[in-house]
């Protein structure tokens, strides 16, 4: 009987783990809606363009926002620059953010291959040990970023996605 009871509560502890992990899962999908990366970073790219040829535009611009999309893992880490960090920073101080918090979060990039697009993209340090454990090179992964855009009044164009959690193809919810 009491081995009939351990089951019991095994199972409902598990059930009521799953829904917990599903009502998160839910929330981070709320927060950081679905993107088609390739068509926008097409457009951020076709507007610093235009703002380029036009000197009536101011050349300075910048944008904060969540997205969610599929990206491949390739395998590839290095030190984050100290020009990316201080794009991300700036984005962050006139959109009302703490910029130093920065410092802190990252410190590195990694490669990932969205579309037929190959992209450094900064990540938090603590996930990068986490992504090089459960995420096979070239395998398929759900990414959450803020996307931090900024174009520069000497007209370099940042778009830098700061990899804030992430979900292998196995695990998707």
């Amino acid at each position: 009987m009491k081995l009939y009871f351990l089951i019991i509560f095994t199972c409902l502890t598990y059930f009521a783990q799953a829904q917990k992990d599903d009502d998160i899962w839910k929330t981070w999908n709320k927060n950081y809606p679905k993107e088609d990366i390739p068509t926008m970073l097409k457009k951020e790219r076709e507007y610093a363009i235009s703002v380029e040829k036009n000197p009536n535009e101011a050349p300075d611009y910048l944008r904060r926002a969540s997205y969610r999309f599929k990206a491949s893992f390739l395998g590839k880490a290095k030190p984050v620059d100290a020009e990316t960090i201080e794009s991300m920073q700036w984005v962050l101080k006139f959109t009302g953010r703490d910029p130093s918090v920065i410092i802190g979060l990252i410190d590195s990039v990694v490669l990932m291959k969205v579309g037929a697009e190959e992209i450094w993209m900064p990540i938090q340090r603590q996930l990068l040990p986490q992504l090089r454990e459960e995420v096979l090179i070239g395998e398929e992964v759900t990414l959450y970023c803020l996307f931090l855009n900024h174009h520069t009044n000497k007209n370099k164009l940042f778009n830098n996605f700061l990899i804030s959690e992430f979900i292998p193809e196995k695990d998707e919810y």
